[in-house]
């Protein structure tokens, strides 16, 4: 899963990459929390500002179905961290999109495809130094510690058996955006 490369208070820069099996509709890989420290608490403001990232979808294994295609979205997620050790985080909520860019509730940061014979188009994002997208959210109104963390979903209408996915994602965590 994410693989630390730096890490502060509020900074994040994570690299993931994973071989899976897609299976239809859709497969959701909620691959955990960012490598930063950032915490927050109940009933509080989050925001993540998103400065660049990069996504790769290839397919590894022949076609079951030659012409088929995968897409991938990359979301930021709301986790909740469990007290209990070794217990993954639990996926509560996807962060929105917040002005300048609009409102939209899925907060689609990245988009990746792949079809017909094994053609992948990567996906590269770059938005600093000047306007990062921001995305945010409030937390639930009940006792817990959330952190930020990517969320992949893989569409498709056939099931693949080995699908490789890589990304790189930077940004900064915050608790309070002007």
């Amino acid at each position: 899963m994410p693989e630390a490369k730096a890490s502060s208070e509020t900074s994040f820069y994570v690299s993931d990459s994973a071989t899976i099996e897609v299976v239809p509709p859709k497969t959701i890989i909620p691959a955990g929390v960012f490598n930063s420290s950032k915490m927050y608490g109940p009933d509080a403001d989050v925001f993540a500002l998103f400065a660049s990232g990069s996504l790769y979808v290839g397919i590894t294994a022949p076609y079951e179905v030659p012409g088929q295609s995968i897409n991938a979205d990359v979301q930021f997620g709301l986790y909740r961290i469990s007290d209990v050790e070794n217990e993954k985080p639990e996926l509560v909520d996807i962060l929105s999109f917040k002005p300048p860019y609009g409102t939209a509730k899925n907060g689609l940061v990245m988009n990746g495809t792949t079809g017909g014979r094994n053609f992948q188009i990567p996906c590269a994002m770059e938005f600093r130094p000047y306007k990062p997208v921001v995305l945010g959210c409030r937390t639930p109104n009940k006792p817990g510690r959330y952190q930020v963390g990517a969320v992949y979903t893989f569409f498709c209408d056939h099931p693949f058996k080995s699908v490789q996915y890589v990304s790189e994602m930077s940004g900064e965590l915050r608790s309070s955006f002007p």
